[in-house]
């Protein structure tokens, strides 16, 4: 009998005598030749990623097969934990035969997370803030797999307390996250007002000195507190004047304000009178001029410099109060009994006469609460200030004027 077949073989045999006696069947195990090597491949747990790489620690594990004499030895699972590129990793089946078989499993492992950092395209002042919008630039590194994506540039815009995040993967799949900010951007100036301390009179100026007031406001980053909203500025010479503020915010931005008035002081203002009155008198002869001479000669006296100290502070009382009041018992003396001027005129010089002695009294008064004079003296004199305001009312001019004389020397006397 001859085997030829690879494999193993059993074969069942017995012998019989002539008497026809049998033997008890015997076996026989025959292995036949194999010549074919046997199969192995090879996986990796868990599996790379679509790139090729593992960011974990791997096992390759070999599975061997052979149809023929059947296995006799496969290498056993191998543990990758070290870092690399394109590491190889082999295993062996060996069958019954003595055939042989290898395969080679390629493994890439990077267990550490790329490196990110970032870049800002302004710097931030000394209060931590910016007044233009600023970019964030971030760099991405990778020393084994190589990065496979990296965030983009960020832009921070107006806002206090911004926070924006980048992230670094690398081609394994470990990932980095860096986060700028906070960051403050204010790209709106400050607020600033300026504010008279009272409104101009009806013909648009003032009487006195003004004192402007400046209101600065910022709803960001809020004003330097070094520098502050500017300071009152008081505004005392005679003309059209203009003064100006400047606010700064923390940012750096800055807003700035503009505020014209035209300040006529009561001498200024009687000094203007007396032009127009001049004006009159090269129009007029004989005894219309000669009622408007004594007129000017009244308001020229009211205006003797040594009465007079800076603004409309009356040193000395002689003469002036008097002196007013006659002018208009004068001029109220010319209306339907002259042909000099309209009655619009008329009017124009006794306003500007009785409002240029009630602000002589009413700066005494401020002068003496200011100096903590007298109070008796103070309230006294707030009193002729009323009566003064009523007499006004009810057109009674030469009382008021009496009335604003009598108010200024209880506040001279305070």
């Amino acid at each position: 009998m001859t085997v030829s077949a690879s494999g193993v073989h059993t074969v069942t045999y017995f012998s019989t005598d002539q008497a026809g006696n049998v033997e008890a069947s015997k076996v026989l195990t025959i292995t036949g030749s194999d010549a074919t090597a046997p199969t192995i491949t090879s996986s990796i747990a868990p599996p790379p990623n679509s790139a090729g790489w593992n960011s974990t620690n791997v096992t390759v594990t070999f599975t061997c097969t052979d149809t023929g004499s059947g296995i006799a030895s496969c290498t056993p699972p191998q543990s990758v934990t070290s870092e690399g590129a394109g590491r190889r990793v082999s295993g062996t089946a060996v069958d019954n035969a003595g055939n042989k078989a290898t395969t080679t499993a390629t493994v890439s492992i990077d267990k550490t997370p790329p490196s990110i950092t970032s870049s800002l395209s302004a710097v931030a002042n000394s209060y931590g803030w910016y007044k233009i919008p600023v970019s964030a630039t971030f760099r991405c590194t990778d020393a084994l797999s190589g990065i496979a994506s990296c965030s983009s540039p960020v832009m921070f815009n107006e806002g206090a307390n911004q926070s924006k995040t980048g992230t670094a993967v690398d081609v394994a799949g470990n990932s980095t996250t860096k986060t700028v900010g906070p960051l403050n951007v204010d790209l709106t100036k400050p607020t600033i007002t300026a504010t008279p301390d009272r409104a101009p009179n009806h013909a648009g100026y003032y009487d006195g000195p003004v004192t402007i007031h400046f209101t600065c406001t910022d709803a960001l980053s809020g004003i330097v507190p070094s520098i502050g909203c500017p300071s009152d500025k008081v505004i005392s010479t005679n003309g059209t004047a203009s003064v100006s503020g400047t606010a700064t915010d923390r940012a750096g931005n800055i807003a700035t304000v503009t505020v014209t008035v035209t300040l006529k002081l009561t001498r200024c203002q009687r000094q203007d009178q007396l032009i127009d009155i001049d004006e009159h008198l090269g129009h007029l002869f004989g005894h219309d001029r000669d009622r408007l001479l004594d007129i000017r000669d009244d308001l020229s006296h009211s205006l003797d410099p040594g009465s007079w100290g800076d603004g409309n502070h009356l040193q000395r009382n002689q003469d002036v109060f008097s002196n007013d009041r006659d002018a208009i018992q004068r001029i109220q003396g010319l209306y339907g009994n002259w042909n000099g001027a309209p009655s619009a005129t008329l009017d124009a010089w006794i306003s500007t006469i009785t409002n240029a002695d009630q602000v002589v009294a009413q700066a005494a008064i401020d002068d003496a609460a200011a100096n903590h004079g007298n109070a008796a003296s103070i309230a006294s004199a707030r009193t002729w200030m009323s009566q003064a305001a009523a007499a006004l009312s009810a057109g009674r001019y030469p009382d008021a004027i009496d009335d604003f004389g009598n108010a200024w020397r209880k506040a001279d006397d305070a």
